[in-house]
């Protein structure tokens, strides 16, 4: 959560000095949500594969 209240910090001191609509807010709230939940996805699935090849090996 430390990384989303950052990016609302830095949202709120652009919105006061750039005048973002809330479209823009909104937008770029949803795209920093997709990278980070990629990120995660990817990091959940090498470590679910590396668990899985383990299992197949220990399997016999």
């Amino acid at each position: 959560m430390t990384g989303l209240k950052t990016a609302l910090i830095i949202l709120r001191n652009n919105y006061r000095e750039v005048k973002m609509s809330w479209e823009q807010i909104v937008i770029f709230v949803v795209v920093l949500w997709a990278i980070v939940h990629t990120i995660i996805d990817m990091q959940v699935k090498k470590k679910v594969d590396d668990l899985a090849m383990k299992f197949e090996e220990h399997k016999h």
